[in-house]
């Protein structure tokens, strides 16, 4: 355990940094698209057929778990650096990309 001490404060840092530039970035996505008059949305005629299961939120929600642990796996400090980045990368990503396809239509 003396040997993962120095990387789970590592971890634990790269989570406050990273919690708080996700919800952020969310969040301010979301607001100004609620904030827009038209939204349209692009749903395929097949999609009315998938059942809504009520449990399907767990897996779902699980993710944020997956989030935060994943840092914590990193054997080296540079892997931990990566990881942060691909992180930090993939929320960038996914916001420009809701972003531009909520403002093209």
């Amino acid at each position: 355990m003396k040997l993962r001490s120095p990387l789970n404060c590592l971890a634990v840092g790269w989570l406050i940094i990273l919690a708080p530039f996700f919800l952020v970035t969310y969040e301010l996505v979301n607001q100004f698209t609620a904030t827009r008059a038209n939204i349209n949305s692009v749903v395929y005629s097949w999609e009315q057929y998938i059942p809504f299961i009520p449990l399907t939120i767990i897996p779902y929600c699980s993710l944020a778990l997956l989030y935060n642990i994943s840092l914590f796996l990193c054997r080296s400090v540079s892997e931990q650096t990566r990881q942060d980045c691909r992180l930090e990368l993939a929320s960038t990503i996914a916001c420009i990309s809701f972003f531009t396809i909520s403002s093209s239509f």
